[in-house]
């Protein structure tokens, strides 16, 4: 009976899990970009935000973000899916300077005007009888926050979080604020490292976050792992012969 040679079958041992390895990765699956995992969360913040909001009297809601905050189109497209079953038609406007009624004035006898609802960066006039629903956005992005070695030959995989924090209000015509309510979100996976450049696309100004710094150990980990086991068939062939 020939005898084996217990290194090289150390190393074909090596090179066939290698290769298992890699027939188990899935090929041809295109990974969720970072954009779509954001607007997972998104979604089902959305839901959960407007589950509350009361039935609204007014024909017209105008969406618009809080003071103080730019425009979020991605939130407002979600919002306005979801509204429109609700009120007959919904538009959108840039942020007002004030939108709720201040303290009541001192009784002079005299008519009341209403305080005109004005904005310093859009101009557009809106509709005196329309209800306002004013959101402000407190989280939006997606972070990496671990990498981890799925198999001994396997390419590393990234953990992403993608976290969406939503408010919002509701406003009468007189800017009397008839509801609020808060939103959290979050949605993770998992995507192989190598798939990073396809799915961080630019929809997104954080579409591109920062790997964690990576740990000495988990890089060692493989290493060791082979040794040992190679270490270990050696022995065992050497001690049958």
């Amino acid at each position: 009976m020939p005898t084996r040679n217990p290194l090289r079958f150390a190393a074909g041992a090596a090179l066939a899990a290698a290769c298992v390895a890699c027939a188990a990765s899935p090929a041809g699956a295109r990974s969720v970009t970072n954009s779509e995992l954001v607007g997972q969360a998104l979604h089902a913040a959305a839901d959960s935000l407007l589950s509350g909001l009361p039935a609204v009297k007014q024909a017209h809601l105008v969406v618009l973000p809080a003071n103080g905050q730019e425009p979020q189109w991605g939130v407002e497209n979600e919002l306005a899916g979801r509204l429109a079953g609700v009120v007959a038609r919904v538009t959108f406007h840039g942020a007002l300077g004030d939108t709720t009624t201040g303290p009541a004035p001192a009784d002079t006898g005299a008519a009341q005007q209403a305080r005109p609802r004005a904005s310093v960066v859009d101009h557009r006039p809106i509709d005196p009888e329309a209800a306002l629903l004013e959101y402000r956005v407190a989280t939006l992005g997606v972070t990496y926050t671990d990498v981890h070695k799925a198999r001994i030959f396997g390419a590393s995989e990234v953990e992403r979080s993608a976290q969406v924090s939503l408010a919002a209000r509701l406003l009468g015509p007189d800017g009397r604020m008839l509801w609020s309510g808060r939103a959290v979100s979050v949605s993770r996976d998992r995507v192989p490292q190598d798939d990073l450049p396809e799915v961080e696309d630019n929809l997104y100004s954080f579409a591109r976050p920062t790997l964690p710094s990576a740990d000495i150990t988990r890089i060692l980990e493989p290493a060791i792992v082979v040794a040992l086991v190679s270490g270990l068939v050696f022995l065992f062939y050497t001690n049958r012969n």
